[in-house]
């Protein structure tokens, strides 16, 4: 009996001597190289840090093709007061800053601007001082290059004043700029002294976000849209 439970004793020693062995190479990397623990994570760093991407050592795939320019089109930006403060007026000099800004030879004949839409209502054009506060002023050229101002025609009467005015341009092409003026002024301060009261007369581009503006290109092509605030821009 007590050889029989010498050899269990030893049979026992035996399995788990080699059960430990088992461990011990399975713990034991393949290579010279300890390789990272992708399943799970070490005392102390967190599971987002623990799963490490997967490292090719094939040949990298080809790279997507490098984005290219969109086919040549017309185009053109209208500035309103851009980099001045909140009470910014159109009256000043250079006020609008409009560019043909085309990718191709596309040259801008017409551009008409509607502040019909404007979210400020009531804002019209005021060329003849019959609408707003008592200063008045006309469509004005303050610079251009390259380009001709050919004329400028108010549409769509309003108290006194005009909602639309269409300019129109010859040889205004990629490339070229034209800077202007005019008074805008809400119907709601006619008759008032300048600025306004609380310098309501002052109207720059804040009060006209919303206003549509329409070019028209020698090709044909007519680009509808409203403006916008454009950071460290102003409004355009």
């Amino acid at each position: 009996m007590k050889l029989l439970n010498l050899r269990y004793l030893i049979y026992s020693f035996l399995v788990i001597s080699v059960m430990a062995a088992v461990a011990l190479l399975a713990a034991i990397p393949a290579t010279s190289r300890a390789l990272p623990n992708a399943g799970g994570s070490s005392s102390g760093t967190p599971p987002a840090y623990a799963l490490l991407p997967m490292i090719r050592y094939d040949a990298s795939p080809t790279p997507a093709p490098t984005p290219v320019d969109p086919p040549f089109g017309a185009a053109a930006a209208l500035y309103i007061t851009p980099y001045e403060h909140i009470l910014a007026s159109t009256f000043n000099t250079g006020s609008f800053h409009l560019k043909n800004t085309s990718r191709g030879s596309q040259r801008l004949v017409e551009l008409r601007i509607d502040l019909a839409t404007a979210v400020f209502r009531n804002m019209v054009f005021d060329p003849f001082g019959a609408a707003g506060d008592t200063v008045a002023k006309d469509i004005t050229v303050d610079a251009q290059s390259g380009m001709v101002f050919k004329s400028r025609k108010y549409e769509s009467p309003h108290d006194g004043g005009f909602d639309v005015v269409v300019l129109r341009f010859d040889s205004f092409d990629r490339g070229d700029e034209f800077l202007f003026s005019v008074d805008i002024d809400p119907t709601s301060i006619t008759g008032a002294n300048v600025p306004g009261p609380n310098d309501t007369g002052s109207v720059g581009g804040l009060e006209l976000v919303g206003a549509t503006i329409t070019a028209t290109f020698n090709d044909g092509t007519v680009l509808p849209c409203q403006v916008s605030r454009r950071l460290r821009a102003g409004y355009s």
